[in-house]
């Protein structure tokens, strides 16, 4: 239903996402430079909506994967994917 939209859709989703691996590609630890902020996780659920629409977040937004991962990797977010059953790598 609406394949233009959906097409449009899509294409407005992939450039915004291109865009925000262009931000974080500089080499930036965090979203924010200088430390882990609120940005972090909302970027990972962001980053998990690209995983559920079949974007391979891995290969084309290596940045943001390693942004993803290092978010992941502290307690207080792997204690919410828990409770939550939410699986991201």
């Amino acid at each position: 239903m609406y394949p233009a939209l959906r097409r449009k859709g899509a294409l407005t989703v992939r450039q915004e996402y291109t865009f925000i691996e262009s931000l974080l590609a500089d080499g930036r630890d965090w979203a924010i430079p200088g430390g882990y902020s609120v940005v972090d996780p909302y970027l990972l659920v962001f980053y998990r909506w690209g995983q559920v629409i079949g974007l391979d977040m891995d290969a084309n937004f290596p940045a943001w994967t390693a942004l993803a991962r290092a978010t992941v990797a502290r307690p207080a977010v792997q204690t919410v994917l828990a409770e939550e059953n939410i699986v991201i790598f």
